[in-house]
């Protein structure tokens, strides 16, 4: 972000702080995030007015254009490209990310229903780098960057109210600290989330395509075997549609392009636009950018590097959990397809798992409904109020059954969507795993039975504990602040091979005083109860 525009909106923020809320360090919690609500309100403000200024079909592709070089730089240096690491600094790298967001969240912004435009040469060579666009782009990049950025201090403050506070002076320009330790805490857990890929499980591209085709007569790969190869390229959307789908099969198709497309009517509202970036409706998982010149005609923007990402999207990120565009769901098989896919999301978590116990000859039993007895005769657990067991396997050596419980959950790297995942497990997944525990610790002997039956095993249970764990897909907050044991699919086979340990890091940070002090897990519960205390 070009710190030149610090000068004047940095500044203007640092006056309404010092103005409205005072000067020092400001710690009170409602001070702070009333604070942080009038400081993101006026970046989004002036966001919207420069985006309303700039608006043009040649100011639109031109930032389409800086998006597909992103997803390029991106992709060589996810590869280990050595040369992008020479052309670009570390400070560049690391905010890659942010930059490539704030792009899609400005051609969101750019994008209206009617241009006021023909679409000819003229208009192309407009998309070109120039200086006007060029200033245009870093203000708007500038303004978005620090939106998204007091958005996330927003959500933080929402998540752990002690965490933030705002240093006002009269002299110098405002700072905002996320407070030790938490500014440590957090980028701990951030470096570990990302550290963990999005799952891609294979043959649903293949299922995906196929039932695609069946009902609406075109599919992804069609889709991108389509694009007229690398850049960014403007085309009237009748005439992709002629050129790429039998003249019997349009009007089927509409809904597959649909899907697939961004318009003024679906975009999110602005005010949305920089929290809800899982919405369906996101330019992420929408590669077609589509709009209506002066005469209204309609026009797609469309580029390989935007469809491809936008597959990925997809594919890692919404097909499992159902989300598949709204207009494909208007088809009754494809809703169907989706509730499949959906039942089928924790079953192939389920499998990945019981392959690595297998590995191990560890003893276990999954998708466990009903328990057999000595005779093999059925007892069906369901119907005491606890559901399906996920899983249950043994630690022989300890004298240790595990009861798991499996949640493929969607990766989630905003903070705003932290906050929703605590309360799933606070409020619902945390009870339901408590009362499996506790059943399974007071039934032993029936679930002794059911393993030396089904596996002609002779364990005795009498003087085994019981312990409770949640399996997640990837990393969540609720890795680093659970109530229970909780293990990724990644961290298994460490676990198993650690003789079933898993060990949490104590994290260990220095006072003023130099006096230092540990937090240990849960880590963010920990951190609540020593705020409380005094001890930080």
């Amino acid at each position: 972000m070009n710190p030149r525009f610090s000068d004047d909106y940095w500044l203007q923020i640092s006056k309404l702080v010092r103005f409205e809320y005072g000067v020092g360090k400001l710690t009170d919690p409602a001070v702070v995030r009333q604070a942080l609500d009038d400081i993101y309100a006026l970046l989004v403000e002036n966001f919207e007015r420069v985006a309303t200024a700039s608006s043009s079909v040649g100011f639109l592709m031109f930032v389409h254009r800086m998006h597909e070089s992103s997803v390029l730089i991106s992709n060589l240096f996810h590869s280990g490209s050595t040369e992008i690491e020479a052309q670009l600094s570390a400070q560049d790298l690391k905010e890659l990310p942010n930059t490539r967001r704030v792009l899609k969240l400005i051609m969101e912004a750019v994008l209206k229903e009617q241009f006021a435009e023909d679409i000819n040469e003229q208009v192309v060579g407009e998309a070109l780098v120039n200086p006007q666009n060029v200033a245009r782009l870093e203000e708007l990049l500038y303004l978005g960057g620090h939106a998204l950025e007091i958005k996330e201090y927003i959500n933080i403050c929402s998540l752990y109210e002690k965490s933030v506070a705002l240093q006002s002076s009269w002299k110098n320009r405002l700072v905002i600290l996320l407070k030790s330790p938490y500014n440590h805490v957090f980028d701990t857990v951030q470096r570990d989330i990302a550290s963990y890929r999005n799952n891609a499980y294979e043959g649903i591209n293949e299922e995906l395509d196929d039932s695609l085709q069946a009902n609406f007569g075109s599919n992804l790969t069609h889709f991108l075997q389509g694009l007229p190869g690398l850049g960014t390229f403007i085309v009237p959307r009748e005439q992709w549609i002629e050129e790429q789908v039998a003249a019997d099969k349009q009007d089927d198709a509409r809904p597959f392009y649909a899907g697939l497309t961004l318009t003024a009517a679906n975009k999110m509202a602005l005010a949305d636009s920089f929290q809800k970036m899982q919405s369906n409706t996101r330019l992420i998982y929408r590669p077609i950018i589509e709009f209506q010149d002066k005469t209204g005609n309609p026009y797609w923007i469309v580029g390989s590097g935007k469809a491809y990402e936008s597959m990925h999207a997809l594919q890692t990120n919404a097909l499992l959990w159902g989300h598949l565009p709204n207009e494909w769901k208007t088809n009754a098989a494809m809703r169907e397809f989706a509730k499949g896919l959906e039942s089928r999301r924790e079953n192939l978590m389920i499998d990945q798992i019981a392959g690595i116990l297998v590995e191990r000859g560890v003893p276990h039993d999954t998708n466990l409904k009903r328990l057999l007895n000595l005779k093999g005769q059925a007892f069906n657990i369901a119907t005491t109020g606890l559901g399906e067991i996920d899983i249950i396997f043994l630690n022989e050596a300890d004298k240790v059954i595990y009861v798991g419980e499996c949640k493929n959950n969607r990766p989630r790297f905003d903070v705003f969507y932290w906050k929703g995942e605590q309360r799933q497990f606070a409020e619902g997944y945390e009870t339901k795993l408590a009362r499996k525990h506790a059943w399974v610790s007071e039934h032993k002997q029936q679930v002794q039975d059911h393993f030396n039956h089904k596996f002609n095993t002779e364990f005795d249970f009498s003087d085994w504990t019981v312990q409770a764990v949640f399996f997640l897909m990837t990393a969540s907050i609720y890795k680093y602040d659970g109530a229970f044991l909780v293990l990724t699919v990644k961290d298994i086979s460490e676990f198993l091979d650690n003789g079933f340990q898993y060990r949490y890091p104590f994290l260990e940070f220095r006072r003023k005083d130099r006096t230092t002090y540990e937090v240990h897990y849960p880590y963010f519960k920990n951190l609540h109860r020593m705020a409380e205390e005094g001890i930080i």
